[in-house]
């Protein structure tokens, strides 16, 4: 009996370094490919650590440069920051019957996470943004509203605890960010000097450039953080208190949570900000409440990396063959010419700063 074809993935972002928000998308979603059997690669304009090494690890085959991917050959391209101009379209023996493309628009102001003027439209048949503000964004600049799905960082299955068991009060506290602000900073002290433990994961932090693993949430009494971290802390049933450099809402609760979701868990829904000794005051007093309706509050799907590539293996049953894409791919040759040598332009000098910084 012949054996089925290993399905090939090929995901590509413009600089895969910093254990940040579109790097971990990335290789979150790629670890679970690999853990359904297949193969999938990756291609950057460049690559440095700690994530190179996460990549290497996980099972990920690398790329060097976009402009020697050969997305014809994968089953699913999941491409962010702007590199399908760049790809390499030519016929080639590996090519698959089917391709499907998938765009991510993650950030709302870097020029290079913002929809593709004339490769994207002609090739994306899913475009993933992270809340119901992005939807809106990337159907002003072009994007067809039927295929744009929101994304909202779903979570492994390794951060799921099925039975949470609250603490009666708030003993250990994990704070996830980048860029805490300076109230955090000395709120983290105040706690510290209340026998409170707690823990920073990140640039600033006492863990730096590591990943959040599910031991480090399921550990937690609660989590402090915003966006990418948080659907880690819903998948767990722990109590999140949303703060950083944005500010915040504070405790996530039941009456404030839509509102919270629709700008991503960012904290930019209401961008209050408090004075240290205020953010420890209300993390110590609105634990409990926060702790017990996180327990019991039902894990949305959405949040679930598995069911929501469920949802994206239903829509690839509807990808286009390549000989399609190359059709239409015809109709626009000249503009498609005229955006690639602008992307590889942006590109070469996008690999030469961050060659320099490294340097530095």
């Amino acid at each position: 009996m012949p054996t089925k074809p290993v399905k090939r993935a090929l995901f590509g972002n413009a600089a895969f370094q910093m254990v940040a928000g579109s790097e971990l998308v990335i290789l979150e979603a790629a670890e679970y490919l690999i853990s359904q059997g297949w193969e999938v690669y990756l291609t950057a304009w460049y690559f440095g650590e700690p994530m190179l090494s996460h990549a290497l690890t996980s099972g990920l085959r690398i790329i060097e440069r976009p402009d020697q991917a050969r997305p014809f050959e994968y089953d699913l391209v999941w491409l962010q920051n702007r590199l399908e101009a760049v790809l390499d379209y030519s016929p080639s023996e590996k090519e698959v019957r089917s391709s499907f493309f998938v765009f991510a628009h993650l950030d709302k102001t870097w020029s290079y996470a913002q929809p593709g003027v004339v490769a994207e439209p002609l090739l994306g048949q899913m475009f993933i943004v992270p809340s119901e503000l992005g939807v809106e964004r990337v159907v002003k600049r072009g994007l067809p509203a039927k295929d744009v799905s929101i994304y909202r960082n779903p979570a492994p299955a390794g951060f799921e605890d099925e039975e949470p068991v609250p603490a009666e009060q708030l003993r250990r506290l994990l704070i996830v960010s980048n860029h805490a602000p300076s109230e955090l900073v000395v709120a983290q002290s105040l706690l510290q000097a209340a026998g409170i433990e707690v823990i920073h994961l990140g640039v600033a932090g006492d863990r730096r450039h590591q990943r959040v693993t599910p031991e480090d949430i399921i550990s937690a009494d609660a989590v402090v953080s915003i966006g990418k971290t948080i659907p880690y802390a819903l998948r767990a049933r722990r109590p999140v208190y949303v703060y950083d450099h944005f500010g915040g809402p504070g405790w996530l609760l039941d009456d404030n949570f839509a509102t919270v979701k629709a700008r991503n868990f960012s904290g930019l829904c209401c961008e209050r900000r408090l004075e240290a000794a205020e953010i420890a005051e209300e993390l110590v007093n609105g634990y409990a409440k926060a702790a017990r309706q996180a327990a019991r509050r039902e894990v949305d799907p959405a949040f679930c990396l598995e069911k929501v590539f469920a949802q994206i293996f239903e829509r690839m049953k509807r990808a286009r063959t390549v000989n399609q894409h190359r059709k239409r791919m015809a109709s626009k040759a000249v503009a498609l010419l005229a955006e690639r040598e602008l992307a590889q332009t942006a590109g070469e000098f996008f690999n030469w700063a961050h060659h320099l910084n490294s340097r530095q």
